[in-house]
């Protein structure tokens, strides 16, 4: 297993963000992740627990570089305003699980946004779980930023 988390202070409410990245995730996720190309909500597209999407991101893959790559995800916990947790329904080749879950913890007059992200790596792909650690600590990193500056802007 494959565990990446990444934190970021925002000058908003746990209300405020949870509304943005959660309540607003269809229309807001683009701004703040680059690699998604494109988010189609299922069913009535109100998100909520039990609401899914068909993601399409930008993923490496091995000596292919960036492709997209289709999956469907569950929202597993939807708790307003502490945590929304996104589970990948579909596996594929060097990704057994996939696992996003948000928390929004009051800082203050601030909030702070915790991201972590949990990937199922099975063999052989497990051999390259330092590399993968780091490449996506990074790209989250990034997403946060872009987050931050998307709600405070």
């Amino acid at each position: 297993m494959a565990v990446v988390e990444v934190r970021i202070d925002v000058a908003r409410s746990p209300e405020e963000v949870f509304e943005f990245v959660a309540d607003r995730y269809f229309e807001n996720v683009r701004r703040w992740d680059r690699d998604l190309v494109e988010v189609t909500p299922l069913g009535d597209g109100v998100m909520g627990l039990g609401a899914r999407a068909v993601e399409v991101r930008r993923e490496p893959l091995p000596r292919r570089g960036k492709r997209p790559v289709g999956r469907t995800v569950e929202v597993t916990v939807f708790d307003r305003p502490n945590e929304l947790v996104l589970a990948g329904l579909d596996s594929r080749p060097g990704h057994d699980l996939y696992l996003t879950r948000w928390r929004f913890a009051p800082l203050g007059r601030r909030t702070r946004v915790r991201l972590r992200y949990q990937v199922g790596l099975p063999f052989p792909f497990v051999l390259g779980t330092p590399i993968f650690k780091l490449r996506n600590h990074f790209d989250l990193k990034r997403r946060l930023r872009r987050l931050r500056d998307a709600i405070e802007g």
